[in-house]
């Protein structure tokens, strides 16, 4: 008997990565459950729910890799019931989920006309996520406020902030917890209505991390906050008020690099590989042509060049990021499509999401550039 492997369609390369250790079958996410029966390894991103039922349902099932940081849609306690090792590709989509906040960050502060040094942001949840989106920010000089009680719990010294103070002093409130119910730290509505009103008018509010962590109701209470939305309430049918009123509305992409999405196969296929006491191959990058079994295609980066005559350093800055991948396009496809079939586009898009590359892949054509945007832009990662 063939050792199958069922994997999420998003996955990149799927084929290529894991090919050397079974058969893969490659379906939509949704499906997964499925095809379930026929595997012997699952391979899965965030629309796979992994319950008890399933497990019990597909004996066969002894290793789960998901190629996502989420975890809220795993039970982790019947994979241990059930035998089955489970693993997930911590910190994969990290600098992906970062650039999207602060390609936001950048074009608020533009817009609001305020110099990086005069903006607080509030990072709630600083793990992977919140640790990359700080060093981003950093590199600009914007002032932080770091909430996280697990990390304040285990470390004498990380400068914790208290989530009423955060909401209280910064401009700009960014979302980066795990969604949890239970624990002493429960994040389930962390943003509810009984807070929602120590913000200061006219903030930013970014959420990238797990709709509900806000209650959606209580959000659509401060029409005067800037908000930024990626994550939401039952996904895909999303709320269609809080579409309306959002300034940026995507369909939970923020992590979807292409780097990220690669990291995150390429983590579980190591994994996978280890758990079946095997070395994994190392991949050879090819720019272009047909692509062997042990060979990945390597998307090309673009090459950014942003400037125009009379520009700030931080105006060019802006418009370099959104350059280097223009999130209103993701918006535009959403935001556009007809009610009906707004829950379908949601899922589509996510599945078929155009390419991106992170920062890191980007080379910018710099001798047009003011120096500070240069020293700007190679501060966030990119190629001068």
């Amino acid at each position: 008997m063939s050792f199958n492997i069922v994997i999420d369609d998003a996955v990149v390369e799927a084929e290529h990565l894991f090919l050397p250790y079974g058969t893969p079958i490659i379906v939509p996410g949704r499906d997964i459950s499925m095809m379930a029966h026929l595997a012997d390894a699952l391979i899965i991103r965030s629309r796979t729910q992994i319950n008890a039922q399933l497990l019990q349902e597909n004996p066969r099932i002894r290793f789960i890799g998901s190629t996502v940081v989420g975890l809220d849609h795993v039970d982790e306690a019947a994979c241990q019931r059930h035998g089955v090792t489970f693993y997930s590709a911590q910190g994969c989509n990290a600098r992906s989920v970062a650039e999207y906040v602060m390609s936001q960050i950048v074009h608020y502060a533009t817009q609001q006309e305020r110099d990086f040094k005069s903006l607080t942001l509030a990072i709630i949840g600083v793990g992977h996520v919140g640790k990359a989106l700080a060093q981003l920010a950093t590199a600009l000089e914007i002032k932080l406020l770091l909430n996280d009680p697990f990390r304040a719990d285990l470390e004498t010294d990380f400068t914790h902030t208290t989530l009423n103070r955060c909401l209280q002093e910064a401009d700009i409130i960014s979302l980066h917890t795990p969604l949890t119910t239970t624990g002493q730290y429960p994040t389930y509505h962390l943003i509810h209505q009984d807070n929602i009103n120590e913000i200061k008018a006219n903030a930013l509010f970014i959420n990238a991390a797990r709709g509900d962590i806000v209650d959606e109701k209580a959000l659509l209470s401060r029409p005067d906050l800037t908000l930024i939305t990626d994550c939401w309430h039952n996904e895909p049918d999303i709320n269609e008020s809080l579409l309306a009123t959002s300034r940026l509305a995507t369909p939970h992409i923020a992590g979807h690099a292409w780097d990220a999405k690669y990291r995150g196969g390429t983590m579980a296929r190591d994994a996978l590989a280890h758990w079946l006491g095997v070395n994994p191959p190392q991949s050879r990058f090819v720019k272009g042509g047909s692509a062997k079994c042990s060979e990945i295609y390597l998307p090309s980066p673009p090459l950014v060049a942003s400037w125009g005559e009379g520009l700030t350093a931080q105006q060019e800055l802006a418009r370099l990021l959104q350059d280097a991948y223009n999130f209103a396009q993701d918006d535009s496809i959403l935001r556009n499509a007809p009610q009906a079939q707004r829950a379908y586009t949601f899922e589509a898009y996510r599945r078929n999401y155009p390419l991106r590359r992170e920062w890191t892949q980007q080379s910018i054509q710099s001798e047009r550039l003011l120096a500070q945007t240069i020293h700007w832009a190679s501060a966030l990662g990119f190629i001068i």
